[in-house]
């Protein structure tokens, strides 16, 4: 079982990092074109105008997107733990483990220790454990597996599929198969 409210704060903490740094990046731009609108060097100047503005209006978009992506996850009931997956889910399958939340990226974690010469760090160690994303980290005698966790949205197409479902039940996205292992 993962910590999932460790998970949760996880993401929470990504997001707010990229809502910060699209805040500093906007502030910038804006001291930039502020600086431009005192050159008057023609043609170049209106250009390089244009051309910070058109980069400030990306950068307020992807602002307004983290906000809003923010506003999910802050509003989320990641206490939300059942036989079936819902929002707030953290739901594992045989190809990874996914947070039913917001579209948000991913990050890994890590997993459980893993004692030297057992079958499992040997199969871990050389890569073929599963189709889980794993890495093994030697620490003491031992390995520490790192899995990575994607934060998708329920409306996205792998989120629509395993709404609703529960542990065993497979559901097919874009050709691929997806089996439940674990709701939490």
């Amino acid at each position: 079982m993962h910590n999932k409210e460790n998970i949760y704060r996880a993401f929470l903490q990504l997001i707010r990092e990229k809502v910060l740094n699209l805040q500093t990046i906007l502030g910038d731009l804006r001291e930039s074109a502020s600086n431009e609108t005192k050159s008057t060097a023609g043609d170049k100047h209106e250009t390089a105008l244009a051309m910070l503005q058109i980069e400030q209006e990306n950068t307020r978009r992807q602002l307004a997107d983290a906000m809003e992506q923010l506003g999910v996850m802050e509003k989320l009931d990641y206490g939300h733990g059942g036989e079936r997956v819902g929002k707030g889910s953290l739901v594992g399958t045989d190809r990874g483990m996914f947070l039913l939340a917001a579209a948000v990226g991913k990050i890994k974690v890590p997993g459980n220790r893993i004692n030297e010469g057992s079958k499992i760090a040997e199969e871990t160690k050389f890569g073929t454990s599963s189709k889980i994303e794993e890495e093994a980290k030697f620490k003491e005698g031992s390995y520490v597996a790192v899995q990575t966790i994607i934060s998708i949205s329920p409306q996205s197409p792998l989120g629509k599929a395993l709404t609703g479902k529960r542990v065993g039940d497979k559901v097919e996205v874009n050709k691929l198969e997806y089996r439940i292992i674990s709701v939490e």
